[in-house]
Parts: structure tokens; C-alpha cells; sequence
């Protein structure tokens, strides 16, 4: 009996990663601070999030000027995902501040909370006799 798989042997070979990590690390730069969507990276590696990863960690080896940014947005239900390598520089001068999922400001999330729960003490209460 032959030693190991050489279908496994060649897919999971530390080789194969690093392809799959240039291959991505090429896709991110061919179009620079352009968002590109987990799809596109997914034709090249399955596993593109461990690919993004390493090339996270090497970057940061090379001197922390640039990252690898990610982000999420909703569309009908649905977490659509992107990736794109920038200078750390432009990443934090851009960088909006967080807002709560529905834009809504916190004074008015407390006003509607005050207005439900005035609603529910002037609901009238029931009792259950037998």
C-alpha cells in the first residue's frame, strides 16, 4: 500500500497555500483600495480566509504600512463581503465612525423604548378568574 493520498498530498501541500495566498495577494493589488467581493476570492481558494489571513500576518512582518480590510454589508437579508489591501495611513483617515444598524441616533431608540413601555402600562390588565 502506497504512503498517504497524492490527491490530499498535492491540495494541502504548503505550496498549494502559498499559490492560493499569491494568486489572492495579486487579485487585492491588480486593482488597489478597490472592495472586491469574496466570491471573486473564492474562485481562487475556498479557504480564502485563511489566505487573507497569512497574507495579513506577512504584511504585518514587512513593516505594518499596509493591511488587508474587510467589510460586510446587508442586501435584502444577506451578508454580502469584501476585501481590498490599502496603506494603514488611508485606512484610518477614512474611517467613518460606527452608527447603529438602522441609522437611528440614541435618542431616538430611547424614545421609542419610553413610548412602548408607556404603552404597556396603560394597557388595561386582565385577570383570569376561575
Amino acid at each position: 500500500m502506497r504512503d498517504g493520498n497524492t490527491y490530499r498530498t498535492a491540495i494541502q501541500s504548503p505550496a498549494a497555500f502559498l499559490n492560493q495566498d499569491r494568486a489572492i495577494e495579486a487579485l487585492l493589488r491588480s486593482r488597489y483600495g478597490e472592495w472586491f467581493p469574496c466570491y471573486q476570492l473564492a474562485d481562487l481558494a475556498l479557504q480564502y480566509c485563511r489566505a487573507v489571513n497569512s497574507i495579513r500576518k506577512r504584511l504585518k512582518r514587512e513593516g505594518d504600512v499596509e493591511i488587508v480590510e474587510n467589510k460586510v454589508e446587508r442586501v435584502n437579508g444577506q451578508a454580502h463581503g469584501a476585501y481590498r489591501i490599502v496603506r494603514k495611513v488611508d485606512a484610518l483617515l477614512s474611517s467613518e465612525p460606527a452608527k447603529p444598524p438602522d441609522g437611528k441616533t440614541w435618542a431616538e431608540i430611547c424614545a421609542e423604548r419610553d413610548a412602548k413601555l408607556a404603552a404597556q402600562a396603560e394597557a388595561p390588565i386582565l385577570v383570569l378568574v376561575p
